[in-house]
C-alpha cells in the first residue's frame, strides 16, 4: 500500500474497529475486545442465562442487549396454542430471563419480531463501526452494514452477558482486487463465493471426504505394530453373519463369533437389526466392555473397564473441519477405577503377549503422543517440526497445504485419480477408479450386472420386506441436535429442556385416522420389531412418513430395545464390490424402513 495522510499507514475497516474496541492485547493470545450490541434469542441463552444465575451474576449491559423470539416461532397462525412443548418452554425462559434480568425483548406479539439476523439492520440496531455478537453461525451477515460480526456458543453467551467483552484473535487481512464489470444479477456474494471457491480457504467451496473422515495423519503405523495386522471387518457382518455376495478380503473368522471386546461404542443402541444382534450375542462365550457410564452395552458386559473420561486424560484430538493439532489435558484425576485406554491396552497386552507389550505398549499417553508426532513427522509430513511443548501451549496448524484445494495435483499436475485415501494404501482405493479419472461411468461387469453403471434410483429395499399396502408408514430415524448418536441422551440437564422422552413425530391426517393425540402412548412395530413411545402430531411431518430420533435409550421408552428394533440389516451387493474398512464397506439403509404405528395402552 501507497503512504498517504501525512505518511501514516492506511488501515481497513475491520483494524479501525478492532482499535476502536480493544480493550486489552492478548500478548500472542487472543484479544480482550468489548460488544457494541448483543444479539440474543431463545435457543442457545437459556443454559447462559442459568450460568449467571448459578454465579448470581447480573447482565453487564442490559442497554446493549437485545433479544428477540426467533427459531421456534410458528410461520402460520401465531394465536394457535405452540403444540411443540420444547418450542414453547423455549420461548416461555426466555421472556423470563428478559424479565428477571432487564433485557428489551421482542415477543411472539410484537410486530418488530422477526429472525434475529433481519431485525437489527430492520431497527437500526446493527451500525457500521459496531462489535455484534449472537449465539448463532449466521451472525457475520451484518457485515454487510460495515459492522463486525462474530456467531459465539453458549458459553461465550454467558461471558458477554457478564461482562459485554468478548476475547477473539485479531483477523489477518487480505486484498482481493476484481477488475471488470460483473454481469447483470451477479452481486458481491456471487464474487466473494466464487473467490472462496477459487482459493480454497478452509470452510469455503467443499472438501474431500472418505468415508465419513478427512484424514490428515497417515495412522496406518499404528494399525499393525510388528506387521500384526488388524482383522477389521464391517460390524454388519458381525450382526447378520457372511452374506453370498461378501468380498473375498473380508476377514471374516472361520469358526465364527466366540467373544465381543466393546469400546466406548454403545453398539446394543445404535446397531441396526438390534434383535438380529442379540441373536448374535446368544452365541457368546464373553462380552468385555470399555466405557465411562452406564450405558445399555455396557449392562450386558460380563466384564466391564472403567475408561476415563475427556475430562481425566491425556489425549491427541483432530477433526476433518479445520487443520489443527490440539491437545487434550486432563482436569482432574481419574475417579474411582477409571483408567485411560492407554493403560488399559498396555495391561491388557502384558498379560496376552508380554514380548510385544515391551515392544510398543510400555508408554505412557505423553509417550505415546510424542512417537505418534515422530511418525507423522518425515520429510514434511503433516507433524513435522511439532513438539508436545507446543501442543501444551495450544492447537497448532498441521503441516498441510493452505489453502486446501481438493485434487489440484489432479488436475494441474495430471496425476491419476484418486489421491491417497488415509490409512488405507493408495493401491486398495485406486481400484475403486480403474481408469485412473473420476468416473461417472462403471463399465466393470459386477455394476453392469447388478444395473449400476451410473447412480440408479431404486425402489425402497424394505417394499420388498413389508409391503406398502399393509405397512403404508415410512419410518425416518435422523439424529437429533440434542445428542450425538446416543452420547448425552442420559443428560438430566438437556432431559429438562427437550422433555427426556421419545417421541413419534406424526403428520396429522395420520393421526386422526389412528385416533392419536400429542402425548398420547404409541406402539410403533414392524417384523423385526416393536418399541412403545409417545406421539408429536407435527404439521412438520409430511404424511405417510413418521420419524422417531435415533439415540434414545432403551430405558427411555416406554417398552422395547430402541428404535434399531426396526431397522434394517440387509445388505446392498454394490456396497461389496470392493472392500477397504471404512472406505467401500457395507452400511445400511437407515432411512429405509417401512412400519405401522397404533395408540398404544396407557399400562
Amino acid at each position: 500500500m501507497s503512504q498517504r495522510n501525512g505518511g501514516a499507514q492506511p488501515r481497513t475497516l475491520v483494524e479501525k474497529i478492532w482499535e476502536r474496541n480493544l480493550v486489552r492485547a492478548g500478548d500472542g493470545g487472543p484479544d480482550l475486545m468489548y460488544v457494541d450490541l448483543h444479539l440474543v434469542h431463545e435457543v442457545t441463552s437459556p443454559q447462559a442465562f442459568e450460568g449467571l444465575v448459578l454465579a448470581g451474576r447480573r447482565v453487564r449491559r442490559p442497554d446493549l442487549t437485545f433479544a428477540t423470539v426467533d427459531h421456534n416461532v410458528p410461520t402460520t397462525d401465531r394465536s394457535l396454542p405452540i403444540l411443540d412443548q420444547l418450542s414453547k418452554r423455549q420461548l416461555e425462559v426466555l421472556e423470563e430471563n428478559a424479565e428477571r434480568f432487564g433485557i428489551r425483548l421482542l415477543d411472539i406479539n410484537d410486530p418488530r419480531q422477526g429472525i434475529v439476523h433481519v431485525i437489527g439492520p430492520e431497527l437500526g440496531l446493527t451500525r457500521p463501526g459496531m462489535i455484534i455478537v449472537c449465539g448463532d453461525s449466521h451472525t457475520s451477515t451484518h457485515g454487510a452494514f460495515g459492522a463486525l460480526a462474530f456467531g459465539i456458543g453458549t458459553s461465550e453467551v454467558e461471558h458477554v452477558l457478564a461482562t459485554q467483552c468478548i476475547p477473539q484473535r485479531r483477523p489477518r487481512s487480505m486484498e482481493l482486487l476484481l477488475e471488470g464489470t460483473p454481469p447483470e444479477g451477479i452481486t458481491a456474494k456471487d464474487l466473494i463465493l466464487a473467490v472462496i471457491g477459487h482459493i480454497g480457504v478452509s470452510g469455503g467451496g467443499f472438501s474431500v471426504y472418505v468415508g465419513q473422515y478427512k484424514v490428515r495423519v497417515d495412522t496406518s503405523p499404528w494399525w499393525s505394530p510388528g506387521g500384526t495386522k488388524a482383522n477389521v471387518v464391517p460390524s454388519i457382518y458381525f450382526v447378520r453373519g457372511r452374506t453370498p455376495t461378501m468380498h473375498p478380503d473380508v476377514p471374516y473368522p472361520e469358526n465364527g463369533w466366540h467373544g465381543l471386546f466393546c469400546t466406548f461404542a454403545n453398539m446394543f443402541v445404535q446397531a441396526m437389526d438390534v434383535n438380529r444382534l442379540h441373536e448374535t450375542l446368544r452365541g457368546l462365550e464373553h462380552i468385555v466392555v470399555v466405557d465411562h457410564q452406564m450405558t445399555e452395552t455396557v449392562r450386558w458386559a460380563d466384564v466391564v473397564l472403567p475408561a476415563t473420561t475427556w475430562y481425566e486424560k491425556t489425549d491427541l484430538t483432530a477433526t476433518p473441519l479445520h487443520p489443527f493439532l490440539q491437545l487434550q489435558q486432563p482436569a482432574i484425576e481419574p475417579v474411582g477405577e477409571s483408567r485411560s485406554e492407554v493403560w488399559i491396552w498396555r495391561e491388557l497386552m502384558r498379560r496376552l503377549d508380554p514380548a510385544k507389550a515391551a515392544e510398543f505398549f510400555e508408554i505412557d499417553e505423553e509417550a505415546a503422543i510424542v512417537a505418534m508426532l515422530e511418525a507423522g513427522g518425515g520429510d514434511g509430513g503433516p507433524t513435522e517440526g511439532i513438539t508436545l511443548d507446543q501442543l501444551k501451549a495450544g492447537p497448532v496448524r498441521l503441516n498441510v497445504p493452505d489453502p486446501d484445494v481438493p485434487f489440484r495435483r489432479q488436475v494441474e499436475e495430471l496425476v491419476p485419480f484418486p489421491p491417497r485415501s488415509l490409512p488405507a494404501p493408495l493401491e486398495k482405493t485406486a481400484a475403486f477408479v480403474p481408469t485412473g479419472r473420476i468416473e461417472f461411468y462403471k463399465e466393470e461387469a459386477r455394476f453392469i450386472e447388478l444395473g449400476e453403471t451410473v447412480p440408479t434410483y431404486r425402489p425402497p429395499f424394505d417394499d420388498t420386506v413389508h409391503d406398502p399396502a399393509e405397512w403404508p408408514l415410512t419410518l425416518l430415524t435422523p439424529h437429533s441436535k440434542w445428542r450425538i448418536h446416543s452420547s448425552y441422551a442420559n443428560n438430566a440437564w438437556l432431559a429438562e429442556i427437550h422433555g427426556g422422552r421419545p417421541e413419534v413425530f406424526i403428520a396429522p391426517p395420520d393421526a386422526a385416522a389412528r385416533g392419536i393425540a400429542t402425548g398420547d402412548a404409541v406402539r410403533v412395530w414392524n417384523t423385526r420389531g416393536a418399541v412403545a413411545a409417545w406421539a408429536h402430531v407435527s404439521e412438520s411431518e409430511q404424511a405417510g412418513v413418521v420419524t422417531l430420533y435415533e439415540g434414545w435409550w432403551p430405558r427411555q421408552f416406554r417398552s422395547g430395545k430402541g428404535v434399531n428394533e426396526l431397522t434394517s440389516s440387509a445388505v446392498n451387493p454394490i456396497h461389496e464390490v470392493h472392500f477397504v474398512g471404512n472406505m467401500w464397506s457395507p452400511s445400511t439403509g437407515w432411512k429405509d424402513c417401512r412400519c405401522q404405528v397404533e395408540k398404544a395402552s396407557e399400562a
